[in-house]
């Protein structure tokens, strides 16, 4: 007698799956438009209030940039501030022709530590339960 194999419901299953890529694309761009916009307001909150010009405020030029497609979703921070890369990373001494030291600037460590902790908790946390969510298995972390 020949071997038979019968399977109901793969009509079904072909348009749950043509539907998976979107769903999860929607639910995505919200996850990362919203742990973007966590990270700016820690950013934000720890930045000093008032950094010379105010036209140049580390504050007042933290932006979020979008971008998606059919598959994917991103949402970056990124300030526009002069100033930014300045107190993120300080400076070294310097000294005026006749000696004199301008000092150092210290390194302010708010951005990258931010972003990195935020990004983490993205991967680790909210993209593993949305696969999980969608039936998927997931195996390892952010974190390496």
């Amino acid at each position: 007698m020949p071997a038979q194999l019968t399977i109901d419901g793969l009509t079904e299953l072909g348009d749950q799956l043509a539907r998976l890529p979107a769903e999860l694309q929607a639910e995505a761009r919200a996850i990362t438009l919203r742990r973007a916009t966590q990270a700016m307001t820690r950013m934000r909150a720890r930045y000093p209030e008032r950094t010379g010009d105010d036209k140049k405020s580390l504050r007042n030029r933290l932006k979020i940039k979008t971008e998606e497609s059919q598959f994917s979703a991103s949402a970056i921070v990124v300030n526009t501030s002069p100033l930014a890369a300045i107190f993120e990373f300080g400076t070294q001494a310097r000294h005026k022709a006749l000696g004199a030291s301008t000092g150092a600037m210290p390194a302010g460590h708010v951005f990258i530590p931010i972003a990195v902790e935020e990004r983490r908790a993205m991967y680790n946390d909210d993209f593993r339960a949305l696969l999980e969510k969608a039936g998927l298995t997931v195996e390892g972390s952010a974190d390496g």
